[in-house]
């Protein structure tokens, strides 16, 4: 079953048996893989603490055209530490590094000219997979969807174009994913239980919209 995204005006799938491959490779010409990934220069970023496409000052472009001076989107100078180190509330950010701070998969295509003359040849992202309503998750820890993108990060189409402009330039692309666990999608009947004995524990869905009681077997 395919479910609208409104933000996007498209079908994202639910579920890989969705997913048309024979369109998806049809006529596609496959960026390759490194041959020796010992050899590549790996860059890994936080998405949410890199970039949210609103700064400048202090780099260029993919073109290397200097980002020097404000716009209508570009309003947040950079941060320049010998003018304001130590001299912010140190509660205040603390805080503030608590939760969402904004970057965005835009905010990475505009840094993609800073990456390239860094001399970046791979660049590792943190999950960006779309997570339970309401996560205040920045790392992207509570997915409940791999095949979407969360909204917070940007778009599925917001990804393509980034991998896209990243490949022209000679930049591979790495998702990070986390398969071991998902979101609290569901809870216990009855509170917490042990993983023991690949015994059957009563579940029901955490979400109440769907709601539906399910059996948990750990084996």
């Amino acid at each position: 079953m395919l479910r609208n995204k409104k933000d996007a005006h498209q079908l994202v799938e639910s579920s890989l048996k969705d997913i048309n491959w024979s369109s998806l490779i049809q006529g596609r010409t496959f960026y390759p893989s490194s041959t020796a990934w010992e050899d590549e220069v790996l860059y890994f970023l936080l998405v949410d603490r890199f970039s949210d496409g609103k700064e400048y000052g202090g780099f260029a472009n993919l073109n290397g055209a200097s980002v020097n001076d404000p716009t209508a989107k570009r309003k947040t100078p950079l941060f320049e530490i010998e003018k304001k180190a130590w001299k912010a509330n140190r509660q205040t950010w603390f805080e503030a590094g608590k939760t969402w701070c904004g970057g965005n998969i835009i905010g990475l295509k505009g840094k993609l000219g800073y990456l390239k003359r860094l001399g970046v040849t791979a660049v590792w992202l943190s999950l960006i997979f779309s997570q339970v309503a309401g996560s205040d998750t920045y790392q992207g820890y509570r997915i409940h969807n791999f095949l979407d993108v969360d909204g917070k990060f940007g778009t599925r189409e917001e990804l393509k174009d980034f991998v896209a402009a990243a490949h022209s330039i000679g930049i591979r692309v790495i998702l990070d994913i986390i398969l071991n666990h998902v979101g609290n999608v569901f809870a216990y009947q009855g509170g917490p239980r042990f993983y023991l004995d690949g015994k059957q524990w009563p579940c029901k869905a955490s979400d109440k919209r769907t709601a539906t009681q399910v059996v948990y077997r750990l084996s």
